[in-house]
């Protein structure tokens, strides 16, 4: 087990998740259809889509052997534009968190 600290989001972007998926419903459900409607995703690029960031500067997390989030949602930070340090102790780990999210303050 090690803590990670998101220490720089390298690109917007390569940071954003969808926050839900859009859904059309195409048939009711009826009789007919054994009380089953049919529904179907709406394509992403022809309608609103919202997005928030996955993670963000200074969040500590707490890592497994394969660098996934121990508790849910169990993000991978090697999945996304991010650069996250590791460390074997919790107090270095906030240490660390601390002076990144001081940085980031200061920088906007």
């Amino acid at each position: 087990m090690k803590f990670g600290v998101i220490t720089k989001i390298n690109n917007h972007r390569g940071n954003l998740a969808c926050v839900f998926e859009l859904y059309e419903q195409l048939e009711q459900p009826n009789e007919a259809n054994d009380y089953h409607g049919k529904i179907e995703q709406v394509n992403p690029l022809i309608c609103l889509n919202l997005r928030e960031p996955v993670f963000h500067v200074g969040e500590v997390l707490i890592l497994d052997d394969n660098g996934r989030e121990i508790p849910y949602p169990g993000r991978k930070p090697a999945k996304w534009d991010v650069e996250c340090e590791k460390f074997d102790d919790v107090d270095n780990a906030i240490q660390c968190a601390v002076m990144h999210m001081q940085i980031a303050r200061d920088a906007s």
